[in-house]
């Protein structure tokens, strides 16, 4: 694709490697740090709070250098586009790193397992299926714009996601509140 060796293609994947790992370590602590540090009104965020924030701002982030990744390899720009790839595998580790203490949080600690054990086995089909599925819809488009028409699409789907997500974990953080409210 940039005309380069399989040496620099395996040095690009060992890299990455190491961001994913930065991204499975740092942003956990980015969301300990946002729930202890940070709030409004003089109040601390609750910790599934500062794990939501963190976690939909790093796929957000993965939305926003998806949508111009097939633009740096339309452009043959190599750097652009092992540094985009580099920050998407970071905030993918980010993920994978604050799920189970966001699931925890949410759902209590008694869920965790086999919610997990869901997440990690839907992510392993989507990580194989999408990535097929995704290389050959993009060789099959790249001579046309419709890859764009995709990408929208993606998007919408990605954002119906995100906002039955919010609604659920709202929902149930209220159910949980009136529970312990009874209790008392």
């Amino acid at each position: 694709m940039f005309g380069k060796s399989k040496i620099d293609g395996a040095n690009l994947v060992a890299v990455n490697g190491v961001f994913n790992c930065c991204g499975r370590l740092v942003f956990p602590m980015v969301s300990d740090i946002a729930y202890n540090n940070f709030g409004c009104k003089g109040k601390r965020f609750s910790p599934a709070t500062a794990r939501r924030t963190v976690f939909i701002a790093t796929l957000a982030g993965q939305l926003v250098i998806v949508s111009f990744l097939s633009q740096l390899i339309d452009d043959k720009n190599y750097n652009g586009f092992t540094g985009a790839m580099w920050v998407l595998t970071t905030l993918y580790g980010a993920g994978f790193g604050t799920i189970p203490a966001f699931i925890a949080n949410m759902y209590g600690p008694y869920n965790v397992g086999a919610l997990h054990g869901l997440i990690l086995t839907a992510w392993s089909i989507g990580g194989v299926g999408g990535g097929l599925a995704f290389t050959g819809n993009y060789n099959h488009l790249k001579k046309s714009n419709i890859q764009y028409v995709c990408l929208l699409l993606l998007s919408i789907c990605n954002t119906c996601g995100h906002t039955c997500s919010a609604v659920t974990a709202h929902t149930h953080a209220q159910r949980s509140h009136c529970a312990h409210t009874r209790a008392a």
